[in-house]
């Protein structure tokens, strides 16, 4: 998996050494439930995801460089609900702590620039809970487009039905959305 830069941040495999980072933030409880799970209540939750997310082929550590902490995580996942196309999901976390920095917008575009020009991927979605605004905005920002609300889609680690909106871009709006900002 290669490493991804930004001009504030290093999008590069997890490591070992990032536990204590990856605690810092997903034993937060603004973190977990915005992104379908519970927060970490322990090293060992954390522990668990860490390995999860080092075996899997395309999870990033979102390293912010002036002081070398991880603060997020950003990975694309299979996506099998859209048969025709060769599709990955986007998904992501971010510390709170960095929030309204663009941190996460600089993040997503280049894993989408990473989607399309390294893995090949024609077609790249994401979904976020009704209530998760920012993580619309940051979607919206990156060139997706919004398809619409998926009522009562999904149950919540805690069992709550949730609404999810969907977000997707394909080859043809990742090209005109790249014009646009070159």
């Amino acid at each position: 998996m290669p490493t991804l830069t930004t001009s504030r941040l290093l999008l590069r495999p997890w490591q070992e050494e990032d536990i204590n980072d990856l605690f810092a933030y997903s034993g937060s409880p603004l973190v977990g439930p915005m992104a379908g799970w519970p927060p970490h209540a322990d090293m060992h939750d954390a522990e668990a995801a860490l390995w999860d997310y080092i075996k899997h082929p395309h999870c990033f550590a979102i390293v912010l460089c002036d002081v070398g902490c991880v603060i997020g995580s950003i990975k694309l996942n299979p996506e099998c609900n859209r048969g025709r196309y060769f599709a990955k999901s986007l998904s992501y976390a971010l510390s709170p702590m960095h929030w309204g920095h663009g941190y996460m917008t600089e993040a997503v575009g280049a894993v989408v620039t990473y989607a399309f020009e390294t893995v090949g991927t024609e077609l790249l979605s994401a979904f976020r809970y009704a209530e998760n605004v920012r993580s619309g905005r940051v979607l919206t920002k990156c060139g997706f487009t919004c398809e619409g609300v998926l009522p009562h889609t999904v149950m919540r680690y805690d069992g709550v039905p949730m609404q999810l909106v969907s977000y997707s871009m394909d080859r043809s709006e990742y090209d005109r959305f790249r014009q646009c900002v070159r």
